[in-house]
């Protein structure tokens, strides 16, 4: 969709029309009803499960009518966004040949099906072989296939998102080494989204597992505030970041579902705090 364009259609409920206006970006900013919009969510397991079916394909999912609205999904003003595949991957072929063309032909498809939400393709911020110089900074050096730059330059991709999950991809650093990394890694792409690929960013999942050796929920809370310290700074400063999504958020009696990184927010009330005062702090952007 061209920058700067929000997104409307018209609903009859009697009389008069509403006009219902979806989420939209104008440049590094998401935009809703006029004025700037942040987030602070969560993402889980459970709502992957309960809201999807693994043998759905993308125009059956989009013009599903909600049983309950009889709101076809593509029409639905309460869906923010559309993400095309979650943390795609291709090592098989680390030159992008092979997910790189399949990423724009399927952006393009959800577009021609539903060009009213907001899409984001999923990926995890690896660099590829268009950006040679950036490799640097993906963990390990090492690639996967996928192209944060050349596919969020995508038109039909609409944000960029980025995971970060230092603990998994870089087993044998320390402690300190993790942190440095995670710094460079949201640092960095904040840059690309700034300067390249001028659209907005969300960090699209992070956490911190309490099955790692020395965890305890201080050092989680500690994690969360510096990464939402990382999205105030630029939301409110006008850069590209401008939320973040952790991973991931489980309800009382759902165990079955947790990974190591749930939160459970009757059982972790100073990490509740935490996200809620993130909430309070970028809720109050637009009226400072």
């Amino acid at each position: 969709m061209d920058r700067g364009r929000l997104n409307a259609f018209e609903i009859a409920r009697g009389r008069p029309l509403v006009v219902v206006i979806l989420a939209g970006t104008q440049g590094t900013r998401f935009v809703m009803n006029g004025k700037p919009f942040y987030i602070n969510g969560f993402n889980a397991y459970w709502m992957m499960y309960m809201a999807s079916d693994p043998s759905t394909r993308a125009k059956t999912l989009l013009t599903r009518k909600n049983s309950i609205t009889k709101v076809a999904y593509k029409n639905d003003p309460t869906i923010f966004a559309w993400e095309l595949m979650n943390e795609p991957r291709c090592q098989s072929d680390v030159s992008g040949s092979i997910l790189q063309p399949w990423v724009k032909e399927m952006a393009a498809h959800f577009k021609y099906i539903d060009s009213k939400h907001l899409l984001e393709i999923g990926l995890e911020g690896f660099y590829g072989k268009t950006t040679p110089d950036k490799k640097q900074f993906n963990p390990g050096n090492l690639e996967y296939g996928s192209e944060f730059i050349a596919s969020n330059l995508l038109p039909d991709s609409d944000f960029a998102t980025i995971h970060i999950y230092a603990e998994q991809w870089l087993p044998e650093t320390s402690e300190e080494g993790q942190a440095g990394f995670v710094d460079k890694w949201v640092q960095q792409h904040i840059e690309d989204c700034n300067t390249v690929v001028k659209k907005p960013l969300v960090l699209g999942e992070f956490g911190k597992s309490y099955r790692l050796p020395g965890y305890t929920p201080g050092k989680r809370n500690a994690y969360f505030r510096k990464l939402y310290e990382y999205i105030y700074t630029s939301a409110s400063s006008g850069g590209s970041l401008v939320g973040g999504i952790f991973w991931q958020l489980i309800a009382q009696g759902m165990d079955t579902f947790g990974d190591g990184y749930e939160v459970v927010l009757e059982e972790s009330p100073t990490t509740a705090n935490v996200i809620a005062y993130q909430s309070s702090k970028l809720g109050r952007l637009n009226y400072d």
